[in-house]
């Protein structure tokens, strides 16, 4: 197949026979040797539809994540019977970079929403628990169970089929227009609306919103990890801050403690992104 871009020394995109775009994956394939032609041998593994976005993400995914999770999405595609988006992969694999990160460098938080999401769909549920439950096993990483609640938000996200009514589509996508604004006021900051970062928090705000307003949530309360927060990020406290009120006033949802916590990571991973900066070690054990 031809190469028309290289992603990193293991992934590229090429066009195939019938002219269509796919992501390849195989060892040292992205690595430039002076040819535009990838054979077919070394591939160990396609993406097709994937969206342009996702191909600069791809390129923060270490191989052995990027590997791991297209196995897991496979056995996961293989189980359910409704289709997944062609990005699934890509964003199950963020996720998984992530959760290794964070449980990497000590940031333990509660997920929120972990016994309605067990309740109301056990089968996303048990495949999320066969996800870190193999993931413990392959990053030897001793993961919460509250982690399999982000598995199974990311499968839930990734459904292709539109479950919301256009009413409440509208409405949450009113709150999050003006969430967003409220982080880039408040913190002086203009958010890349096109951006993979944007599209983490737009994700996370989507079902925050839909979620706490079918669901009486209880607050869980993390007061540790709120001081760790205060002190080393107060800026992005603030905000998150402003954004629980406008949430509140907008649609009557109060955040509990964790969906706070989530929400002010989300808003940190924005502002870093906004100011071109590295998160800072500190800040990564924080949040």
């Amino acid at each position: 197949m031809r190469i028309i871009k290289r992603i990193n020394h293991n992934a590229v995109l090429c066009v195939d026979s019938k002219g269509h775009d796919v992501v390849a994956l195989g060892s040292g394939i992205g690595f430039p040797d002076g040819s535009n032609e990838v054979e077919l041998q070394r591939i160990e593994r396609t993406f097709y539809g994937v969206d342009d976005r996702y191909l600069d993400l791809m390129k923060d995914i270490p191989s052995d994540v990027l590997g791991f999770s297209a196995q897991m999405a496979d056995v996961i595609r293989g189980v359910l019977s409704y289709e997944l988006s062609p990005n699934f992969p890509l964003v199950l694999a963020d996720h998984i970079a992530f959760m290794i990160k964070r449980t990497r460098g000590g940031m333990m938080t509660n997920m929120p929403l972990s016994y309605d999401i067990a309740q109301l769909y056990p089968l996303e549920w048990k495949l999320a628990t066969f996800v870190i439950d193999r993931a413990e096993s392959t990053f030897d990483l001793p993961l919460k169970r509250s982690e399999v609640t982000g598995v199974a938000l990311t499968i839930l996200n990734s459904v292709n089929s539109d479950t919301t009514t256009a009413e409440e589509g509208v409405a949450v996508e009113r709150i999050l227009d003006g969430v967003t604004r409220t982080v880039e006021e408040k913190l002086s900051i203009i958010i890349d609306r096109d951006g993979m970062n944007y599209a983490r928090f737009a994700t996370h705000m989507h079902y925050l919103l839909r979620g706490l307003r079918t669901a009486g949530l209880s607050d869980k309360q993390d007061e540790h990890m709120l001081r760790q927060l205060k002190n080393e990020v107060p800026d992005i406290v603030s905000c998150a801050l402003d954004v629980g009120a406008f949430a509140e006033r907008e649609a009557g949802i109060h955040l509990g403690m964790s969906e706070f916590v989530y929400l002010a990571i989300h808003i940190n991973r924005l502002y870093n992104a906004a100011k071109g900066g590295e998160v800072s070690a500190s800040q990564e054990k924080s949040i």
